[in-house]
């Protein structure tokens, strides 16, 4: 746990009593707050979420076939897949792909509700080239090692099946 002092500092010259002054600025009031530790997200499961992973995993199959059809089919032979854990109100979730070229690709999408049934709808995504050879504080590797340790499901580059991950 962290503690950060505020300092309210009163920037005006005034005549307020019991007021201390530092590097020219008057204190008014001080205040102390606690901010806990980051904690790993609790993803909740339910039916509901149980089809919106099934019609996740439905449009990253469709996904892989696009891409294994594709102008750069060989570099999606090998691939490994990981669906990003997400609560069962969001609207969008996404999942990373680790291509046998070394680019991960970050593939988003939406999910639809249309008459009870989940469907789900592709958002334009990116790549990054050679992931893990960025710095471990790179924004982008950064993101993508904190999602990929949230997977709910992971595809091995030795299997096509999307396998349940442990928490």
């Amino acid at each position: 746990m962290k503690h950060v002092l505020f300092m309210l500092f009163l920037l005006v010259s005034t005549q307020l009593v019991s007021c201390t002054t530092i590097d020219q600025h008057s204190v008014v009031d001080y205040t102390q707050m606690d901010i806990q530790d980051p904690r790993q997200s609790n993803f909740s499961d339910s039916p509901y979420k149980d089809k919106m992973v099934t019609a996740a995993i439905n449009y990253l199959e469709k996904f892989l076939i696009d891409m294994k059809s594709g102008e750069q089919a060989k570099d999606w032979d090998h691939v490994q897949g990981y669906l990003v854990n997400f609560q069962e109100y969001d609207e969008t979730a996404n999942a990373w792909f680790i291509k046998s070229n070394g680019e991960a690709v970050y593939v988003p999408f939406a999910f639809i509700e249309k008459h009870g049934t989940i469907t789900v709808d592709g958002i334009t995504g990116y790549s990054v080239k050679n992931m893990m050879d960025k710095a471990t504080d790179d924004p982008d590797r950064i993101m993508f090692e904190r999602q990929i340790n949230d997977a709910v499901k992971q595809l091995s580059n030795s299997s096509n099946v999307w396998d349940s991950i442990s928490s």
